[in-house]
């Protein structure tokens, strides 16, 4: 596609003006006021040498001639039907200022594009013409104003912020014609070339070429999306709000797979002309590699993932994984080393530290259940990384919680009234009596009564230390 110019429309009348008028002697002036009665009389010699002149006849044979003259505007190259340069009378350009014949004053469009044409297979762009048998080519600068309202739903008006010109699909422009700030136009597409957002062109004389998304300040409508590939020779991607275009390695054919992670038959091959529409993104376990996460890609319409890893290039919106790569490998089955911190933790003594017999019971109990359950998954040689993470977690936040110690007293054979009170709430609490149960001796030693009258009678050095 080769960018179009807006074509300014050249009067009737000027499409059919013969050559500038030839300026006349004084003689031929009375020749031609006379009476017809004159006219009648024997021609003078002064008659005869007119017709004899030279400028006469050069106005006869312009009158008489069916060919255009162009003047140019700016060095113009001369293109075939097919839109391919071309030489024309041995020049690869045709220069600016200079005066060239064409077959018609008409203009015909090719591709998009107006073109006056020279000879049978050579064409010249019109917007690179200044005159047209020596009147000015008038030019429109505001282009898309008086674009009519499109019958396809899929157009959508943009409204220009800043002037911009048109461009081709390999972002050039010849910087001809373009649209002023404020004017409309309508487009159909949105995507990229290369780097740089578009809208393509919809109506018009310049439908099929591209302006720049940076000067559009509103799209009336949302439009679809394309991506386009860098070269003169690409080809449109149009794609929905939720697609991506991916392109595979070409190296070697990939593989694809189920939503189940299984190896399926199939292979894709690679490259730009085989390039995939996805919709999702999703972490999963491959049957092949059991051990390793992988990011896919969601083949439109199909139970066909790719992975992400074979993809070389994507265009278009970005997709957002729904779900995360810890979250798949934490349903892997725990290997041993998954379990060495679990197991490290597991091995501490704690139950007979100070630590744990002080803290008070429910906090105990806490840590006696964290315990179990890791002993638990420690033995279940099915047990996943997620559940030894959890029992792990489970088993150190009780460790954490134990605050068990022992009350400072200044002499533990002689305590003070606050002292005794210190220590008997430290006994009910480790030992979930109330404080009514507990007893201190005067032989320094610390009874606890339980609920069926038996007593447990434990030395005061248990629970104080001198500071």
């Amino acid at each position: 596609m080769k960018l179009s110019h807006k074509i300014m429309t050249v009067s009737a009348a000027a499409l059919f003006l013969a050559a500038p008028a030839v300026s006349l002697s004084s003689n031929n002036d009375q020749v031609f006021a006379a009476s017809k009665k004159a006219k009648k009389a024997k021609k003078t010699k002064t008659v005869k040498k007119t017709k004899k002149s030279k400028a006469v006849k050069k106005t006869k044979a312009d009158k008489k001639s069916k060919k255009t003259i162009l003047t140019l505007a700016r060095n113009s190259y001369v293109y075939t039907k097919s839109g391919k340069r071309t030489k024309y009378q041995k020049a690869k350009t045709l220069r600016k200022g200079k005066r060239y014949a064409a077959l018609s004053a008409k203009t015909v469009t090719l591709k998009h594009v107006k073109y006056y044409r020279l000879a049978t297979n050579a064409y010249i762009k019109a917007a690179n013409v200044a005159k047209v048998n020596g009147k000015a080519v008038k030019k429109t600068e505001q282009f898309g104003t008086k674009v009519s309202v499109p019958k396809n739903a899929d157009q959508y008006r943009a409204t220009i912020k800043h002037n911009s010109y048109f461009y081709d699909n390999d972002l050039t422009t010849d910087k001809t014609d373009k649209l002023l700030k404020g004017s409309t136009i309508y487009v159909d597409l949105y995507g990229y070339i290369g780097v740089t957002k578009v809208y393509r062109v919809a109506s018009g004389d310049y439908a099929g070429s591209f302006i720049k998304a940076s000067n559009v300040s509103k799209i009336d409508g949302k439009g679809k999306r394309m991506q386009l590939a860098n070269g003169k020779n690409t080809v449109l991607r149009y794609l929905s709000d939720n697609e991506t275009l991916i392109v595979l390695r070409s190296d070697r054919p990939s593989n694809i797979y189920n939503e189940a992670g299984k190896l399926l038959h199939e292979q894709f091959s690679g490259g730009e002309d085989n390039a995939k529409r996805v919709d999702k993104a999703i972490y999963m376990v491959l049957s092949d590699d059991d051990k390793t996460v992988h990011l896919m890609y969601k083949i439109i319409g199909q139970d066909q993932y790719i992975r992400a890893s074979d993809v070389v290039a994507s265009y278009g919106k970005a997709l957002k994984p729904e779900n995360t790569d810890k979250s798949v490998s934490d349903q892997l089955a725990a290997t041993s080393s998954d379990k060495e911190s679990l197991q490290t933790l597991y091995n501490t003594e704690i139950a007979g530290t100070t630590k744990y017999q002080l803290a008070a019971k429910d906090k105990q109990t806490q840590y006696d259940a964290a315990f179990v359950e890791a002993g638990h998954v420690l033995a279940n040689a099915k047990a996943t990384v997620a559940e030894v993470k959890t029992a792990e977690k489970k088993l150190q936040t009780a460790i954490n919680a134990l605050d068990g110690s022992k009350v400072k007293v200044v002499d533990p054979d002689n305590l003070t009234a606050a002292e005794k009170s210190a220590v008997i709430q430290k006994v009910a609490a480790a030992y979930g009596v109330s404080e009514s149960q507990v007893n201190l001796s005067t032989t320094g030693e610390v009874n606890i009564t339980g609920t069926s009258s038996s007593t447990i009678t434990l030395p005061l050095s248990d629970f104080v230390t001198s500071e």
